[in-house]
Formats: C-alpha cells, sequence, structure tokens
C-alpha cells in the first residue's frame, strides 16, 4: 500500500541549464557529484564596481541560494564547515575571477545570533581580501546559503569590451555537518550580462531563473519560462498483481512557452540517501518500477526544448 503524506509536495530544484561553457577554465577545480547535484530552487545575484587599477576592475560579488536537501544538516555541531569554489568566465571560457581555485577554502562554522542549530555563518579567519563570508540557514529540508565576495578583480577588457556581453559564474558549495553522513553539494551556474553606466564606467547584473512565486528578485528577468512539474504516483499492485509495483505519471507537467523534452525520475531512501530507482532522461512522462517496504523520496525532473528544467520530489510510504 502506498501512502502519500498530505500537504507534503515541496518545490526542490530549478537549476538553470545553460549553453556548455568551454572547459579550459574549469577543468581546474570540476570534481566528480557522484550525481548528488544538490538542487536549487532559488538562484538570487549582484555584482557591481566598486574601484578600477592598472586595468583590472574590483566587483563586489554577492549570491544567495535557496534549496532543498535529502536531510536536515547538525549545524549545531563543532565540526561543521563548508567548502566553497567559483569560477567566472567569459563567453570565450576565459578566466575572469577565481575564489577557492585548486586548494578550495575550508571555511570553520560560528553559530549565528541565538545561537539557534539551524543558522550558522561561515568566515574565512585571517586578513582576506576577498573577505569571503558564507551565511547558511536551515528550516527543516530547506536550506538558504548567502555568500558574498566583498572583492574580487575582473579584467575589464575581458568582461565587458560590448555591453552586451555575458559572463558566466559558477559557484559549487560543500556544507558538511561534521558528522559521518554525506555532506550536502550545491552547485549552479548563473549567467552575468555586462550593463553600461554613464561616463564608461559598467557593471554586471545577474540573470536570475524566476523563483516558484513567480518574482524575479533584483535583477533581470529569465529570458526563458521555467517547465512546471506535475506527477502523480499510483500503487499498480491491483491492476498488475505485482506487489508494490509503483507508477509515477509526469503527464501533467507543462511548459507555457515551449515543449517539455525529457523527463527524468529518481527514488532515494529517505534515511540512508541510498538510490534504488533512476529512469531518465526519458520521452515518456511515464516510469513504472517495484519497491520493497518503506520510506521514499521520488524526485521528478523535466527538461523544455529551450534547456531550462524543473524539478518536484514528493515524499512516498510503502507499506506491505
Amino acid at each position: 500500500m502506498l501512502t502519500l503524506p498530505l500537504r507534503y509536495t515541496f518545490l526542490a530544484f530549478s537549476l538553470l541549464l545553460l549553453p556548455a561553457l568551454p572547459a579550459t577554465a574549469l577543468e581546474q577545480w570540476e570534481t566528480d557529484l557522484e550525481g548528488y547535484e544538490f538542487p536549487i530552487v532559488k538562484f538570487h545575484g549582484q555584482a557591481g564596481r566598486v574601484g578600477t587599477s592598472e586595468g583590472k576592475s574590483d566587483v563586489r560579488i554577492r549570491q544567495a541560494h535557496e534549496a532543498s536537501s535529502l536531510r536536515e544538516l547538525d549545524l549545531d555541531n563543532p565540526g561543521a564547515n563548508v567548502t566553497i569554489q567559483s569560477i567566472m568566465v567569459d563567453e570565450d571560457g576565459r578566466e575572469l575571477v577565481t575564489i577557492g581555485g585548486e586548494d578550495p577554502s575550508v571555511i570553520p562554522l560560528l553559530l549565528g545570533r541565538g545561537g539557534k542549530p539551524w543558522k550558522g555563518s561561515f568566515t574565512r579567519e585571517g586578513r582576506d581580501r576577498q573577505n569571503l563570508r558564507v551565511e547558511v540557514e536551515q528550516r527543516h529540508s530547506q536550506i538558504r546559503t548567502v555568500i558574498r565576495f566583498a572583492r574580487a578583480l575582473v579584467d575589464v577588457p575581458l568582461a565587458c569590451l560590448r555591453g552586451d556581453e555575458r559572463a558566466f559564474l559558477t559557484t559549487e558549495l560543500t556544507v558538511d555537518d561534521g558528522t559521518d553522513a554525506y555532506p550536502v553539494r550545491f552547485v549552479a551556474t548563473q549567467p552575468w550580462r555586462c550593463k553600461p553606466r554613464r561616463g564608461g564606467d559598467w557593471e554586471l547584473r545577474g540573470q536570475n531563473a524566476q523563483d516558484h512565486a513567480g518574482h524575479h528578485g533584483h535583477n533581470e528577468g529569465p529570458e526563458n519560462r521555467r517547465p512546471q512539474v506535475k506527477f502523480a504516483i499510483e500503487n499498480e499492485t491491483r491492476e498488475n498483481g505485482v506487489p508494490n509495483l509503483i507508477e509515477v505519471d509526469a503527464s501533467r507537467s507543462e511548459d507555457h512557452d515551449g515543449t517539455i523534452v525529457t523527463y527524468s525520475f529518481r527514488v532515494l531512501e529517505r534515511d540512508t540517501e541510498a538510490m534504488v530507482y533512476q529512469a531518465g532522461p526519458q520521452a515518456s512522462p511515464k516510469t513504472t518500477f517495484w519497491l520493497a517496504p518503506g520510506e521514499y523520496l521520488v524526485w521528478v525532473t523535466v527538461v523544455d526544448n529551450d534547456g531550462s528544467s524543473h524539478s518536484e520530489t514528493r515524499r512516498a510510504n510503502v507499506r506491505d
């Protein structure tokens, strides 16, 4: 028997898929994610010029992410830390900014005000010109991170030769609560567009993926609307005579400005995070599989013809 707790549908994924970036500037720090690309629900960013020197420009960058993890972190653990790597490249793949690089910074956790176990602040110790600061908040499975780079050098001729040139900022953030559990890892790539200003000045402004409430944050909105995932989970035991034969049907998913081209399915054990079933990307919106009794998380991801994606996760209990 399959039961779905009422009011337990949470949005889990809105990772903007971008054109493939040239590998030259990214190879130095890419890592194997082992299939665990933890999903971004909201991704906001801002960048502005704060000074120039010797053909370079000092830029203040701020990023904010909201995501759903597969488990709650113990941010109150003294061993908690965060590892961060970021790189910004231009459209030709030339590196503009690197934070972390080959030797990423592991930053110890300092509890935020009030000492709440779900809220922490990560700061790099010592004198750091970049003044990197990461704030992490957690409410149940929802995690919010804010990354601030007070300063980073950007090569103006490469970044803004033309007012319409874009750059791409990719950030990998790994939060480890110091326990034996698998660390939570966020990976996201955000496009930035150079905007000319009066007096020959310039700035980079993030182009945000539209969030689930339909807002765009403080920066430019997307050129392509994300598809919306709608799916149902049914126990097909009576119809097929096979115990705990489960069907996931995402045919009600829709895309208002395009066409959904692929569907992907993942099923994980809720407690161990072990993946027990995976299908896709595929053209069919349906998949059928067998599950042993237990508690699971069912993930469905859809991608439209413009490369935008969206996922939704539901919790499912399978009983004898």
